[in-house]
């Protein structure tokens, strides 16, 4: 997704949403955003904010930068554990987001440090 709301190939994300809705019986409990950084989500959310409610899911990319830019690094690029979970955590509180895990650039260190922001915030 990109911060403008729309996918990759230039989709808005409510067109995206809305073709899916349209060819099935049943519509799906919810949609999920992958390999998105949680600012470039933000930012996305904000252009379209009508589609905030279907996310139910996040998986986030350690990296803010675009795609074009991401596929000229010779390697993954990732943030620091505690500021990436800060900004999940932002992200998913902000619009009642149930699922979040991380795509590339996270480990195993920004999922401890994710889990405990979470775990902080429900007590």
């Amino acid at each position: 997704m990109r911060r403008d709301g729309t996918l990759l190939d230039g989709t808005p994300l409510p067109m995206a949403i809305a073709t899916i809705d349209g060819q099935v019986n049943r519509l799906p409990t919810g949609y999920s955003v992958n390999c998105v950084h949680p600012q470039v989500l933000m930012q996305a959310l904000s252009v379209y904010p009508e589609v905030a409610s279907r996310l139910v899911a996040f998986r986030a990319n350690a990296s803010a930068r675009d795609p074009e830019e991401l596929d000229q690094l010779e390697g993954l690029e990732s943030a620091e554990p505690t500021d990436l979970a800060t900004q999940i955590y932002a992200a998913i509180t902000e619009f009642d987001i149930l699922i979040v895990g991380g795509c590339c650039g996270t480990g195993t260190a920004h999922i401890a440090e994710l889990a405990s922001h979470i775990t902080v915030g429900v007590l």
